[in-house]
């Protein structure tokens, strides 16, 4: 079915708050890629020339995570990446030890829950804890899931759709004192949340570059024991590296640019839209992610409304659960589930004049909606 067109008498300018799944990438870090690339170990002037540029790329990489002591690869983005460290940790780790048993969250996104399911067809043991009502894994509950034969602990730092935050070093200290180890995906936390490898002190981390900045197919794997990998591509080294680096240089400001933003995009809707509801809102967030319902309403008929004014926005689904079944799991209603749609801002959504029109289509939708429900 074809979608209809946008724009008509309505704005046309398209104002993007789905960028949970893919944002827009730098110019700065288009034009390293153009201007160096090229693969190691070739045996000629290109592949040698670039080892100089590769190896300040890496100490960037290195300097910005806290990566110290840290082994790091470069991966086809983080979906591969988790997909490659699984395998390599089924290989090394389940066989070797014959610890097959792993966790998770029930509200974790797509590429840990599939790399498990594969674990399962090999024979593992996959358990899924139960969240709160932030979505946070309960810290006693995962202490008393810890098994003998527990190996990892795979969890995303950040939920893509809501923005709330992990307990990363309680989660971490409570694993390690129990010989498992942990992985943790930072897509949603780069760039929004310090990322720190040496004070977590995670065993794995794997992060997609194109949530900061850079192409898609850019993701890095960070383990504290060296895995197999592949001849090093330059230009996406140095595209990551760069992407890296304006991300943590800018993180305090740009975080309460958006942070500043967002909690004076959510005050204005709950005046206009008193029965609106702000999701985790005095939860532990990252500035650039939040959650809205709609108690009432069905999300997929806002989520189409706002697209008819060119305002994209996510109710989930593709490499994340729906937001309503995330929800659900964090013991919201039915209704609430059900009215919710979640919204990113990246660097070009903070401009004011463009929320402005967000607030005002979100509330002149709901307000339509709302008035064609009563009347059926």
């Amino acid at each position: 079915m074809d979608l209809p067109k946008r724009g008509g008498t309505l704005e046309t300018e398209i104002i993007h708050l789905d960028s949970h799944v893919i944002g827009k990438p730098l110019k700065n870090v288009l034009k390293i890629m153009e201007e160096k690339w090229g693969l190691l170990d070739t045996p000629h002037r290109q592949g040698i020339e670039l080892y100089s540029a590769v190896n300040h790329a890496l100490k960037i990489v290195e300097e910005c995570t806290e990566g110290k002591g840290y082994y790091f690869q470069l991966t086809p983005g983080g979906f591969f990446g988790m997909q490659h460290l699984f395998q390599h940790f089924y290989l090394e780790e389940v066989r070797q030890t014959g610890k097959n048993h792993f966790i998770s969250s029930v509200i974790e996104e797509a590429p840990i829950l599939k790399a498990l399911d594969r674990m399962e067809m090999m024979g593992c043991g996959v358990k899924l804890l139960p969240v709160d009502t932030y979505g946070r894994i309960n810290l006693n509950v995962l202490e008393e899931s810890l098994r003998t034969k527990t190996s990892l602990l795979s969890i995303s730092a950040v939920c893509a759709l809501t923005g709330v935050m992990q307990p990363i070093p309680e989660i971490v200290q409570i694993c390690h004192a129990k010989g498992v180890k942990v992985h943790i995906n930072a897509s949603h936390a780069m760039g929004a949340w310090r990322v720190s490898l040496k004070e977590w002190n995670v065993d794995y981390l794997t992060f997609d570059g194109d949530k900061i900045g850079t192409p898609s197919g850019i993701g890095g794997l960070f383990s504290k024991n060296s895995i197999p990998e592949s001849p090093m591509n330059a230009s996406l080294v140095l595209a990551c590296a760069e992407a890296l680096k304006e991300a943590t240089t800018k993180q305090e400001s740009f975080s309460m640019e958006r942070a500043h933003r967002r909690d004076l995009f959510e005050k204005e809707l709950l005046k206009a839209l008193p029965d609106s509801q702000i999701i985790c809102g005095d939860g532990e967030r990252v500035p650039h992610i939040f959650a809205i319902s709609f108690p009432g309403l069905m999300n997929e008929a806002l989520l189409y409304a706002l697209y008819r004014h060119n305002i994209d926005a996510s109710i989930g689904g593709g490499p994340f659960q729906t937001l309503s079944h995330i929800l659900k799991h964090q013991g919201f209603s039915e209704e609430v589930s059900l009215g919710a749609i979640s919204c990113c801002l990246g660097s070009e959504e903070l401009d004011e004049d463009k929320l402005a029109r967000v607030l005002d289509v979100i509330v002149s939708s709901v307000r339509q909606l709302k008035n064609m429900s009563m009347a059926l």
